[in-house]
C-alpha cells in the first residue's frame, strides 16, 4: 500500500500491535425516603450519586500506519506512539417533594411542590507522545517519551443547577382534566443576571364521550365508543455548557521562534448569554369506534426554539475565531395521524394493525 495515503492495516497487526484498553470503575448510590402524614399529605426526599473513573491506555507499535496514528508521514517517527488518559467524575442529585392529593365527590386534586439540586464535577489528565517520539522503540512508559515534544492535557469542570417546581392536576368526574406546572432554575453556566429562568406549562383534556353518555345523548353501544380532545402549551428553558461566558487561556505551550508562554483561546467568552427557550403547543383529538375496534389519534403541533446558543465562525480580525451567541431560531410545525384497528377478534386469535402518518415543516428564522 502507499505510505500514509490510506487506512489499510493488517488485521493481525491491529489486534496484537495496536492494543487499546479502556477501563471503567463505577459506583452508584441511591437513597429514597418517604413519609406519609395522613391520607392527604406526604413528603419524599431522594438522593443519588454516580462516581465514575475512566482509564485509557493505547499503544501503537513501531511500524503502525501513520494515518492510523493520526499523523502525517513526516511526523510518524520510527519508535511507536503511546497515549494515556485518566478521568473521574461525580454526579450528585437531590430533591424533596411535598405532595397533596384528595378525592372529592366530583373532583380530584393532585398537587406537588418541591426543590432539587444537581451538581457535576469532573477532572482528568492525559498524555500523548506525539508529536515527539519514544526514545526506545515499543517501550510504553511516560519516562520513555520526549516530554519536550509530547502533549500533556489537564482539565477540570464544575457545574451546578438548582430548581424549585410545582405541578398540579384537577379532574372532574373523570371527564375533564387540567394540568399546570411551573419551574424556576438557577444555573452556574450562565451570567449572574441571566442565570435564573422560569418556564411554565398548562394542558387540558375533555373526555366528551363520557359526558355525552352521562347525559343520555350518546348510547353506550353507539358507534362512537370513546372521544377526547386535548390541548397543551409549554415553555422550556435550557442553559449552556460550562465556561462559555469567559475567555479562557491556552495552557503553556511553545509558540513562534521557540518561545514558551500562554495565550488567549481562539474562542471568546460571552458575558451576555441568555438561556435557550423552546415554546410549544399541541392540539389533538382521540376517537375510538365500534367498542374500541377502530382507533384514530390526530395531533397538530408547533415548536419554536429561540435564543439558541451556537458558536459561529467569525472574522479573525477580532482576535478570535468562535464566540457563543444567542442567535439561533428554528420554528417547526406539523401534524401526526395514527389509525389502528382490530379487523379480526375471536376467542382463538386477534389481528391488530395500524398505520402512522406524519408531516413536519421546519423554518430557520434567524442565523448570523
Amino acid at each position: 500500500k502507499s505510505q500514509g495515503t490510506d487506512m489499510e492495516q493488517n488485521p493481525y497487526w491491529l489486534i496484537n500491535k495496536v492494543p487499546n484498553e479502556d477501563t471503567r470503575y463505577r459506583t452508584l448510590l441511591n437513597l429514597s425516603v418517604k413519609y406519609k402524614f395522613n391520607d392527604l399529605f406526604s413528603i419524599q426526599a431522594r438522593g443519588s450519586a454516580d462516581y465514575v473513573v475512566d482509564k485509557n491506555n493505547t499503544r501503537m507499535y513501531a511500524g503502525t500506519s501513520p494515518v492510523l496514528c493520526g499523523m502525517n508521514p513526516a511526523g510518524t517517527g520510527t519508535n511507536g506512539r503511546y497515549i494515556y488518559g485518566e478521568s473521574s467524575s461525580l454526579s450528585s442529585y437531590g430533591d424533596v417533594l411535598f405532595t397533596y392529593q384528595q378525592q372529592f365527590t366530583n373532583f380530584s386534586v393532585n398537587a406537588s411542590v418541591g426543590a432539587s439540586i444537581n451538581d457535576y464535577t469532573g477532572n482528568g489528565t492525559g498524555f500523548d507522545s506525539y508529536p515527539g517520539i519514544l526514545s526506545v522503540p515499543n517501550v510504553f512508559t511516560m519516562q520513555n517519551c520526549s516530554l519536550n515534544k509530547g502533549s500533556l492535557t489537564d482539565w477540570k469542570t464544575h457545574t451546578q443547577s438548582q430548581s424549585v417546581f410545582f405541578t398540579g392536576q384537577v379532574g372532574f368526574k373523570d371527564q375533564i382534566y387540567v394540568d399546570v406546572t411551573a419551574r424556576n432554575d438557577w444555573t452556574s453556566t450562565l451570567p449572574i443576571e441571566n442565570r435564573s429562568y422560569f418556564y411554565p406549562s398548562v394542558s387540558g383534556a375533555i373526555v366528551f364521550s363520557q359526558f355525552l353518555q352521562d347525559q343520555g345523548i350518546l348510547d353506550r353501544d353507539a358507534v362512537l365508543s370513546f372521544g377526547k380532545i386535548r390541548a397543551s402549551w409549554a415553555r422550556v428553558g435550557k442553559d449552556t455548557s460550562p465556561y462559555e461566558t469567559n475567555t479562557a487561556l491556552w495552557p503553556v505551550g511553545t509558540f513562534l521562534n521557540g518561545m514558551t508562554g500562554i495565550g488567549n483561546s481562539w474562542t471568546r467568552g460571552n458575558p451576555g448569554l441568555k438561556p435557550e427557550t423552546t415554546q410549544s403547543t399541541e392540539y389533538g383529538i382521540e376517537l375510538r369506534f365500534f367498542k374500541n375496534r377502530l382507533k384514530l389519534d390526530y395531533a397538530y403541533y408547533t415548536n419554536d426554539s429561540y435564543d439558541q446558543i451556537i458558536s459561529p465562525r467569525g472574522a479573525q480580525s477580532t482576535g478570535y475565531i468562535f464566540c457563543s451567541v444567542n442567535v439561533g431560531n428554528v420554528l417547526n410545525k406539523g401534524m401526526e395521524l395514527s389509525i389502528s384497528g382490530t379487523p379480526i377478534e375471536t376467542k382463538d386469535w386477534t389481528w391488530e394493525t395500524g398505520i402512522n402518518m406524519a408531516g413536519n415543516r421546519g423554518k430557520l428564522e434567524n442565523l448570523p
